[in-house]
């Protein structure tokens, strides 16, 4: 299963947020609850995969530098995309062309946009910087 220290906290990490999902999804029995149990444990997912993603990239180029300019753009754009679209959805799309209506949800405050990007931008940065760096050097 797990082939050396870097995988066995992966698999660690993975085993403790089904724990937690599954505790707080039986304990209190609604769907307020078992939503917010959903969503932390793919808040979890994105997170160990930012960390495989940083693994991946980490052989990319011969060049250490370059992985790592690498992840901070992949990341980079993840986050203006993310940026972008706070306080808005898209309504009545088709699910094969797209399309639809943007609807504005609130009007974020000065700095609210801002804080959520840098709140993602370093959620993703540091587990792919850090499985990067676990590959690079095992």
């Amino acid at each position: 299963m797990a082939t050396n220290k870097v995988d066995v906290g992966v698999e660690i990490i993975k085993l403790c947020a089904l724990g937690w999902f599954l505790y707080y999804a039986f304990d209190d029995a609604s769907i307020s609850a078992l939503w917010k149990s959903v969503s932390v444990l793919l808040k979890v997912g994105f997170v160990v995969m930012a960390y495989l993603a940083g693994r991946h990239f980490a052989t990319t180029y011969e060049e250490g530098w370059k992985n790592y300019l690498l992840v901070v753009y992949s990341v980079g754009i993840l986050t203006v995309m993310a940026w972008v679209g706070v306080g808005t959805h898209t309504e009545d799309a088709d699910l094969l062309f797209g399309g639809g209506e943007i609807v504005t949800d609130f009007i974020p405050k000065p700095g609210e946009r801002d804080d959520h990007a840098l709140s993602i931008f370093l959620t993703l940065l540091i587990p792919s910087i850090y499985g990067m760096y676990k590959e690079r050097n095992a």
